[in-house]
């Protein structure tokens, strides 16, 4: 319990991170009738806002009853205030970016909550490569896709001997926790990302960096020389023009489903050797300093 308690104050005494996801509950039994998103310096603040807009909005909503119709939103709040009761906000989570915190509405939009048993007009950002609530078939578009396996599987099998001998994997851990110590947030490929994972059976093995929405790929094949790339996701796109001030883009490529998986980049001041590893750390700390 202390160590909750130590956590807690801790968290408190940081700053708020600007971009936030919150919902709208019916306060007799806390049912989530809206998702949305906003930005802001203290959550306190937002939810008297919230209140306020709230007031004003159904203030205004009653008077234009006679002439416009109410979405069905503000028949809710209405309903809710006309009963005596206030509607319930709460924020759901913070983030850094607003492609993360869009990413996080959409989907609790479309898979947790259901687009149709909400009140939202929209979907959301990148809904459409989101999986609907219920629906568990497969996606073109959203499910990984199927690899051809070889015959024999010899193939698959001579990569990860090779990557095993040349002690890859060692290179890789190292790496990993060196960039972990410097402070960036380091990610596996799992979850979104499980489609830029770059194939052990390929003979590549590496993570992800990301910095302030930017995804870089790290990673190592047999030869133990560290590579990067770009991924192309959604939130590293919004920062192109950005990226383009200080390194030199290729044009995207590795499809998969129709969409890029990659994009490499030139940059004069990376040049990263065999077992090279303060190369890339310099690297990554120039460009967190670029984006900050």
């Amino acid at each position: 319990m202390l160590g909750e308690s130590n956590s807690s104050e801790a968290l408190m005494n940081e700053s708020l991170l600007e971009h936030y996801v919150y919902a709208l509950l019916d306060p007799i039994d806390d049912s989530v009738f809206y998702i949305g998103k906003g930005t802001g310096q203290r959550a306190k603040a937002h939810e008297m806002e919230f209140v306020r807009e709230f007031e004003k909005y159904v203030d205004e909503a009653a008077e234009e009853l006679a002439t416009n119709a109410l979405t069905e939103k503000q028949q809710k709040i209405r309903a809710i205030r006309e009963r005596g009761d206030m509607v319930k906000q709460i924020v759901l989570g913070r983030y850094r970016t607003k492609s993360e915190a869009f990413a996080v509405e959409a989907t609790l939009i479309e898979w947790v909550y259901g687009f149709d048993n909400l009140t939202n007009i929209v979907r959301g950002h990148g809904a459409k490569f989101i999986r609907p609530l219920g629906n568990l078939a497969e996606l073109p578009g959203i499910d990984i896709e199927k690899k051809q396996a070889s015959y024999d599987g010899s193939y698959s099998a001579e990569r990860y001997e090779g990557l095993e001998k040349a002690g890859s994997y060692e290179v890789l851990q190292k790496l990993r926790e060196q960039v972990s110590v410097a402070g960036f947030e380091v990610s596996s490929f799992e979850g979104h990302f499980k489609v830029y994972d770059p194939g052990e059976s390929n003979g590549y093995i590496g993570f992800i960096v990301s910095i302030y929405g930017v995804d870089v790929l790290v990673q190592v094949s047999k030869s133990n020389r560290p590579s990067l790339k770009f991924l192309y996701t959604e939130s590293t796109c919004e920062y192109l023009d950005e990226l383009k001030k200080i390194v030199t883009l290729a044009t995207p490529s590795n499809r998969r489903n129709g969409r890029p998986r990659y994009i490499k980049f030139e940059d004069p001041d990376l040049n990263v050797r065999k077992g090279d590893n303060s190369a890339v750390l310099a690297w990554l700390i120039k460009l967190r300093q670029h984006l900050a």
